[in-house]
C-alpha cells in the first residue's frame, strides 16, 4: 500500500500568510508553488487544485511541468467568463478600500448572489442596511 503526504499552505493574502506588498498574479502564485516545493525538496507531485487553487495548479503544470507527476482539479475552471472576473475586480475593488477588513463574506455575497439564495440560506437580514 502507498502512502502519500499531504501539504496544505495558504497562498498569498490567504489564511495566515502574510499581506502582499503589491499586485499579482495566479502565474505570480504557481511560482510560489513551485518555491515552496523546491525549499520542502519535492522534486515532483501529485497536486490536487480547488477553485481558485485549480487555476493555481494549471499555471503550475504549464510553468513547472516536471514539478507536477499528477494533475487534480476540483470545482474550477480552465478559462474564467468575463462576466465573472468583472466580478473579481469589483471584488478587488472593494478590498482595496477596506483596508481593516470591514466587509464581510456575507456582505459580499449579498453583491454576488440572488435574493432568492439568500432568503433561502437566511442571510437576507444581514444585506439589509
Amino acid at each position: 500500500m502507498k502512502h502519500f503526504k499531504v501539504i496544505a499552505f495558504d497562498n498569498r493574502d490567504a489564511g495566515r500568510s502574510s499581506k502582499a506588498k503589491g499586485p499579482y498574479s495566479i502565474a505570480d502564485m504557481a511560482d510560489d508553488t513551485a518555491g515552496l516545493m523546491d525549499a520542502l525538496g519535492i522534486r515532483q507531485a501529485h497536486v490536487l487544485g480547488g477553485s481558485m487553487g485549480g487555476a493555481i495548479a494549471q499555471e503550475l503544470v504549464l510553468r513547472h511541468p516536471n514539478k507536477v507527476r499528477k494533475l487534480i482539479l476540483a470545482c474550477t475552471v480552465g478559462q474564467l467568463a468575463r462576466f465573472r472576473v468583472s466580478m473579481f475586480e469589483h471584488l478587488k475593488f472593494i478590498k482595496e478600500r477596506d483596508p481593516d477588513g470591514k466587509v464581510s463574506v456575507t456582505h459580499l455575497l449579498c453583491l454576488c448572489m440572488t435574493h432568492n439564495f439568500l432568503r433561502m440560506r437566511k442571510l437576507w437580514t444581514e444585506c439589509l442596511p
